[in-house]
């Protein structure tokens, strides 16, 4: 059964203070809103300054560890690697079916374990690592071998098996046939990327999938984990502006769904003109914050961001063998 949800993030009063504040202003052409930028920044200010500044070659030029930082921004942990390997099969999967190719479950999860096994070999063999490395699109290094884990090995395994569940959740799960026809469809958008820019600010996102009936359109955003709270829920009505835009729908036209991969269940959001509005109002919230530690990025001073320090966020993050941490 799909779980329904109204999405909802401030009062109202806040949004229209915040709206009316902006009125006249114009988009700053040195910030692109993003999800996964705001993500980084309510984090960890330090990261930020890392993913964003530091390790960027057009910006924070006098970034004395920019080499250093460069190469630890390829690291993935396990968790943001198996996200990735399952969208690739979930994106492959999805537009082969548009061309009336189908796969069976066996098949995808073969895959993704010849994936994951190959970024293991070079994670954790340095003779592998050197002669894969001059393929044209070598495999990934793994965060965790990078820096030695003793849990490395048993991580994997663990993450191995969460991938397989969800990829044969993807395929299985009768809550997911919906979304699996609608994909079908010759314009379906399957990880379409995209920018948003309405005179005030300039945003980019990509959504997982997109397609429209004769009454609505439906955004589906795939999560390999639980289901998330009021942040995840900006990412959907971002969608929604988008879409909004996009295929000239009303909110209630536009369906939000969140699925849970992992449970091969589905979850939907409501949009509204309010939550529009909320949205639009949270992005320059997030915009302005941005623009206030901009220069001190563009001057590669990292002091300026705060490490969070939170063991947890330490151990996932590609930065943490310069990261100062305290």
């Amino acid at each position: 059964m799909i779980v329904s949800e109204q999405l909802s993030f401030f009062s109202l009063d806040e949004t229209q203070t915040v709206i009316t504040k902006r009125q006249g202003t114009h988009p700053r052409d040195d910030i692109v809103w993003s999800y996964s930028r705001r993500e980084a920044l309510e984090q960890c200010p330090r990261k930020y300054y890392y993913d964003y500044y530091g390790a960027n070659s057009k910006t924070a030029k006098n970034e004395k560890d920019k080499a250093i930082l460069q190469q630890a921004k390829h690291l993935k942990n396990r968790y943001l690697r198996s996200g990735e390997i399952l969208h690739l099969v979930i994106r492959t999967y999805l537009k082969d079916c548009q061309n009336g190719k189908k796969w069976s479950d066996n098949g995808l999860i073969e895959w993704a374990k010849k994936i994951f096994q190959e970024d293991k070999e070079y994670s954790s063999n340095n003779d592998s690592r050197e002669k894969q490395s001059k393929q044209k699109y070598p495999p990934t290094q793994l965060l965790e071998y990078h820096f030695h884990h003793q849990d490395a090995e048993t991580f994997y395994v663990e993450a191995e098996k969460r991938l397989i569940r969800s990829i044969s959740s993807f395929v299985e799960s009768p809550e997911l046939a919906p979304f699996h026809k609608g994909a079908t469809q010759p314009d379906a958008k399957i990880e379409k990327k995209f920018v948003l820019q309405n005179g005030i600010f300039r945003a980019r996102g990509q959504v997982d999938l997109a397609y429209s009936t004769e009454e609505t359109t439906v955004i589906v955003d795939w999560k390999t984990g639980e289901a998330g709270g009021a942040e995840e829920s900006l990412q959907l009505a971002f969608y929604g502006l988008w879409a909004k835009d996009e295929f000239n729908r009303v909110p209630d036209k536009i369906q939000l769904f969140r699925v849970n991969l992992a449970e091969g269940k589905a979850q939907q959001f409501f949009l509204t003109t309010k939550s529009l509005s909320q949205a639009k109002a949270k992005i320059m919230q997030d915009l302005e914050r941005m623009q206030m530690l901009h220069s001190y990025g563009v001057n590669a001073n990292a002091k300026a961001f705060t490490p969070c320090g939170q063991t947890k966020i330490c151990a996932l993050c590609p930065f943490q063998g310069i990261c100062p941490k305290e």
